[in-house]
């Protein structure tokens, strides 16, 4: 029987779309009246892991014997989150050395969960819906039930490829982008030999899976991490009762109390073993402190002591503690019990798009990337020519505050702070400056305000600047211009006393130039109407905004099509300060 032996890093996996009750709105949270609710965890099949729903409290589902179904009992509240376990990696339905402990959260709107929902899953419906569709057009053979509502390995080949490649884009790379994970699946396909590809679902699942674990470990990826040779001894000895009965007829029954069973670092917890039977000559405990580096083993003796964990975790993630009796006859008895040691809280935003309303500036936060549990967050902003006031969002997204939006009627500088808590009271704080300017609601900006790097500029601070041969041609006027990747732009602009400007500032340039010259304008190519904005210092290409989108994006505005978008930071945009 599969016993939790050492539980695990956390990924947080996310969650399905067309989860069980119908769908989630934006709240997020979606609840279903049952008696009793089975999901199933697949990352290959997961053993021994902590499966909870989104209720406060939550609900703790119990894992069913020999099997990677969890069940419910009573309303099961969406997502449902996974930590700790391990994967059963030969399928072979025994704990053993080539079994990977899970290190990841997985999180899903529905009842399966795998790599695939992690991917889909965003507590805004419509998302989770267009991420949904978007994985249908690119695999084709597929259906929408096959994709949402059956584990890879019962599903396509095309599912088992997909549900590996977000996996290892995670452990790779530490996101869930698009981008790369169409690269892992390309990556997967070219190593999938013709043998594998014949083989049954269950054997191309197994193969595959093996394929990619196999390179994780190869390349000595951190985040993966087999069980060891003292995790597997101890699921022996929880599972293998021994003769337990002494002449004095009172058998051998391991049993302890764990008193707090979770927090954060560093947590001590009381065991008391006193309510064990038998002739008892011994109590060993067992623990393991993991963090960063390697586990290190926790071991104690007597009826009652205090294990210590104190290594902070990089994700959230199950301990188990293992008592071992032993009596006067050498009998010796195991079992063990969960301390969900679980990371801190730690505050991380970043700035969304920025719009306009009225004559005000709005400027959308979202704290999603922050980590903890059972967070609150709390939103600020210090205009820093008056730092004494202090100025609160207009709105936020939910009861929890995640996301909100500010507005400005005041041009200037100013310093934004997220503060986050966790259910166990520890408290983050980030801070970040972004300037206001309401420039781009207010009207047409002045030609004037927009400055083109010069090419010493562009080319010291790691851009590229264009001219003669190199140079963009819009309909007869030169116009040079410097490219260069988001972090560079910035760069750019603080080099010369300046700053990116926002999208909301370069539309209102292109929408001041289309209603003055476009409707006049009967050449094709719209020789006026472009010149018009070259003059203000674009060309017809797109450049970046100082805003970011997400970690590793930030927005931009295409002059050639008038229209916003985003792109990659790494990626090159035309540059012009203001």
């Amino acid at each position: 029987m599969k016993r939790v032996l050492y539980a695990t890093m956390v990924l947080w996996m996310v969650l399905f779309v067309n989860g069980c009750g119908g769908g989630g709105g934006d709240s997020g949270v979606v609840t279903q009246a049952a008696t009793t609710t089975d999901v199933t965890v697949e990352r290959g099949k997961v053993y021994d892991a902590r499966v909870v729903d989104s209720s406060n409290p939550p609900k703790v589902a119990v894992q069913k014997k020999n099997s990677n179904v969890y069940t419910f009992t009573g309303d099961v509240t969406y997502p449902v989150k996974v930590t700790g376990g391990w994967i059963d990696v030969n399928d072979d339905g025994v704990m053993d050395i080539d079994d990977i402990q899970l290190q990841i959260e997985m999180i899903s709107y529905s009842n399966i969960i795998t790599p695939i929902t992690t991917y889909i899953a965003d507590a805004n419906e419509t998302v989770r819906k267009n991420k949904t569709a978007a994985l249908l057009t690119d695999y084709i053979n597929m259906t929408e039930d096959e994709l949402l509502h059956k584990v890879p390995s019962q599903s396509t080949k095309d599912a088992v490829i997909l549900a590996n490649a977000i996996y290892n884009n995670i452990k790779v790379n530490n996101n869930l982008d698009k981008a790369d994970i169409d690269a892992f699946v390309a990556a997967i396909k070219a190593n999938v030999g013709s043998a594998v590809a014949s083989a049954s679902m269950s054997d191309y699942a197994k193969a595959v899976e093996k394929q990619v674990m196999d390179g994780l470990l190869a390349a000595d990826n951190p985040g993966v991490t087999k069980v060891t040779g003292v995790m597997v001894e101890s699921f022996n000895a929880l599972n293998s009762p021994g003769d337990t009965t002494p002449s004095s007829g009172v058998a051998l029954e391991a049993v302890f109390v764990v008193t707090p069973n979770e927090g954060t670092a560093p947590l001590s917890v009381s065991v008391d073993a006193s309510g064990s039977t038998g002739d008892i000559v011994s109590y060993e405990w067992t623990t393991y402190d993991s963090g960063s580096g390697t586990p290190q083993e926790i071991t104690a003796n007597g009826i009652t002591t205090t294990l210590t964990f104190t290594k902070e975790p990089t994700v959230s993630l199950n301990k188990d503690v293992y008592l071992t009796i032993t009596d006067k006859a050498g009998n010796k008895k195991t079992t063990s019990q969960k301390v969900y040691v679980a990371r801190k809280a730690s505050a991380a935003f970043y700035f969304e798009s920025g719009s306009c309303e009225g004559e005000s500036e709005l400027v959308k936060v979202t704290g999603v990337n922050s980590v903890g549990e059972g967070l609150t967050y709390v939103w600020t902003a210090v205009n820093k020519q008056s730092p004494g006031t202090t100025i609160k969002p207009t709105s936020t997204s939910d009861n929890t505050g995640q996301n909100a939006t500010f507005s400005f009627a005041t041009a200037g500088d100013y310093d934004f702070t997220l503060t986050v808590t966790d259910k166990y009271k520890n408290v983050s704080v980030q801070t970040k400056p972004k300037s206001v300017t309401l420039n781009g609601c207010i009207g047409t900006i002045s030609a004037a305000n927009w400055t083109i790097p010069s090419s010493s500029v562009c080319t010291n601070n790691g851009g590229e600047y264009k001219l003669s041969a190199q140079t963009y041609i819009a309909d007869g006027r030169e116009t040079n211009y410097c490219l260069a990747d988001w972090e560079q732009g910035v760069k750019i602009c603080q080099a010369m006393g300046l700053k990116l400007p926002l999208r909301s500032e370069m539309y209102a340039i292109y929408q001041a130039c289309e209603s003055k010259y476009q409707p006049l304008d009967e050449n094709p190519k719209r020789v006026l109407f472009k010149n018009c904005y070259i003059d203000d210092g674009f060309s017809e290409r797109s450049y970046w905004s100082s805003e970011e989108y997400a970690l590793t994006r930030a927005l931009r505005f295409d002059f050639s099509l008038g229209t916003n978008g985003f792109n990659t930071r790494t990626n090159q945009e035309g540059v012009t300060c203001r």
